[in-house]
């Protein structure tokens, strides 16, 4: 088998995996999919091992995958994805492990691992991802003991703490490290310039 066989392989096991229609604009199946920089996968009932197909978009910037059966399995599989700039994901099969796999995606500007179960130490793995300006951590189980992680995120402008733990507490020590430089969102009904 080819290279551009296989590659093309792997996109068909994919394109036939998900429900919805793939439009690559602009993309040639020779080797990768360059032109490709957004893929919205949400909710298409994709699971980690198609996630091993995703490695033709070698430029991909944008990727959604909301909704789908991804792991910390999948989470190493996405770290191989140095191009990403924004990833959503929302499962509740991501630990602190998978967390810790996102933090070698050093070009992210947003992630979003909502519903996720990831701790407040879970959370230190994300300074290794110096761009980091919006991060949406709701549904999840962190608490006050999180505010000294997310504080020492130095381009964190925007945060989505809706339903967690964090108390009037640990918004206050947010307040104490960061200032008003960040916009935080505990709910989805009200957005607040101070934390």
């Amino acid at each position: 088998m080819t290279a551009q066989s296989s590659i093309v392989s792997g996109v068909e096991r994919l394109w036939r995996r998900i429900s919805l229609p793939l439009i690559f604009v602009g993309a040639r199946l020779t080797g990768t999919c360059d032109r490709v920089e957004q893929l919205d996968l949400s909710n298409a009932g994709i699971g980690d091992r198609e996630l091993e197909d995703l490695r033709v978009f070698r430029n991909l910037k944008q990727l959604k995958l909301a909704g789908n059966r991804i792991t910390d399995e999948g989470a190493e599989i996405l770290s191989r994805l140095t191009s990403l700039e924004v990833l959503e994901l929302s499962t509740d099969s991501i630990t602190d492990a998978g967390l810790a796999h996102l933090a070698r995606l050093h070009n992210l500007r947003t992630l979003k691992v909502r519903n996720a179960r990831i701790s407040d130490d879970g959370l230190k793995t994300l300074a290794s991802i110096p761009g980091l300006e919006k991060l949406d951590i709701s549904l999840t189980a962190v608490t006050d003991a999180a505010a000294e992680h997310l504080g020492r995120l130095p381009r964190l402008r925007v945060l989505r703490l809706g339903h967690t733990q964090m108390t009037r507490s640990g918004r206050a020590r947010l307040r104490e490290l960061r200032g008003r430089d960040l916009i935080t969102l505990f709910d989805w009904r009200s957005i607040r310039r101070r934390v």
